[in-house]
């Protein structure tokens, strides 16, 4: 199974929920994008027969196989022959892959301890066992198309942005996506006054359904189960984390004078030039799994017998000062490795410090009983710039919150869409 970087998908092809797994040796000359990518809005496969398919490119198969997201309408024009040899293909996937949803729910046995997820898998059975007995064998709207790297000749793709126009254009089905200008697209959009600048809407449930390996079904179970079930979550700075309830708020009048002490270590720096490294981060780590607080919340969650978590940590970095917020959901695969499903990361830099958000942790009990002796700490200026760093800090820990729930909000809906990404060790 491919690695695939997870913020990043979530935010280009949210609406697909597909791994997408950039096929960088494929790509056309980046001078050739620069020209002519503005102008399209999905994405060209150049093959070598001089054929161009029009998509959105998602990934390459372990048999070296590129997938790539097209219309049936498009397609059937294209080539009405691969046309019906992939409705064909993709007909005898939903019907295996309808029948695993059904063989996997039905193994689950309901406690009553967590009613929503009770009723939620007694729903999703029903629903696909009316599907497997009665199938819609007519064309969805879109197809996964497979092609062979070797009759690629290059691949030229679509800025974000443009793919956004596409993915809105298609949710609400304009006429001939592949072949018009982003300008035209996108015109048409605001005259149907639709805001095309958003994140595009789940189109997931207009593929049909395909087989989902054991990994990605024991992440999809965690997601559910995290809503529905048992939201287990973790919160912490440095090497240490605590079990939080779910969506808790970070205790921003504790973190005060951990900026104050920041503040006073970055000036002590700066005079006796020793460099320090950043706090709570060896960057040399390549994996999110291999850093240390990750490795004390999955040691948490081992000792509970818990088989995913969220955990958000506050990184201190001197230089600004400023503080990232990392956000990261786990899941444990059959084979007992913890695997990355989501991820988010935000910078507290001050910047985006909300008047109401200062004023908040101004009137905190706890900042006004250490307000004086915090300002002889670090001074009035600096108790000031701690308490804005703090307000971002807020702002930013609701956007990977914000971030996380639209994530989580995709997986409740039915079990087999969106497919999921996710980062195998």
């Amino acid at each position: 199974m491919a690695t695939v970087h997870v913020g990043t998908i979530s935010r280009l092809l949210r609406g697909f929920g597909i791994a997408f797994v950039w096929i960088a040796c494929l790509q056309a000359p980046a001078a050739a994008q620069k020209r002519n990518a503005p102008k399209n809005a999905v994405d060209t496969i150049h093959l070598k027969d001089k054929r161009q398919i029009r998509g959105i490119a998602l990934g390459v198969d372990e048999d070296r196989q590129a997938r790539i997201a097209v219309s049936s309408d498009w397609l059937s024009k294209f080539d009405k022959n691969l046309f019906a040899k992939t409705v064909e293909q993709s007909n005898s996937v939903a019907t295996r892959a309808r029948v695993q949803l059904r063989d996997r729910l039905q193994q689950f046995e309901p406690t009553g301890k967590f009613p929503g997820l009770d009723f939620f898998v007694s729903q999703e059975l029903a629903r696909i066992e009316r599907e497997i007995e009665a199938p819609d064998l007519a064309p969805p709207q879109f197809l996964l198309l497979k092609i062979k790297l070797s009759s690629i000749a290059n691949i030229q793709s679509a800025p974000d942005a443009n793919r956004n126009i596409a993915l809105w254009s298609w949710y609400e089905q304009l006429a001939n996506v592949e072949n018009r200008s982003v300008s035209q697209l996108s015109e048409e959009l605001t005259t149907k006054k639709i805001d095309w600048k958003l994140p595009a809407p789940d189109l997931s449930a207009r593929f049909l359904p395909t087989e989902e390996d054991d990994d990605r079904w024991a992440c999809r179970f965690a997601l559910v189960s995290f809503r529905l079930a048992n939201p287990v979550e973790y919160q912490g700075s440095g090497d240490a984390m605590i079990q939080v309830e779910a969506n808790a708020p970070i205790p921003i009048a504790a973190l005060v004078p951990q900026i104050l002490q920041s503040q006073m270590n970055s000036l002590l720096r700066q005079l006796t030039e020793d460099p320090l490294t950043e706090n709570g981060l060896d960057s040399k780590k390549s994996s999110i799994l291999e850093r240390d607080w990750v490795k004390v919340a999955i040691g948490k969650a081992d000792a509970k017998g818990y088989t995913y978590f969220r955990a958000t940590h506050l990184r201190m970095v001197s230089e600004g000062p400023s503080v990232f917020v990392d956000s990261i959901f786990l899941a444990r695969l059959p084979s007992g490795k913890w695997s990355l499903v989501w991820i988010k990361s935000s910078d507290a830099s001050g910047a985006s410090a909300s008047l109401e958000n200062k004023k908040q942790i101004r009137e905190d009990p706890q900042i006004k009983s250490l307000q004086a002796s915090l300002e002889i700490l670090g001074g009035a200026d600096a108790f000031d710039q701690a308490i804005q760093i703090g307000a971002a800090t807020m702002a930013a820990q609701n956007e990977v919150s914000n971030d996380f729930n639209r994530f989580l909000e995709q997986y409740l809906h039915r079990w087999n869409s969106p497919m999921l990404p996710i980062q195998t060790p």
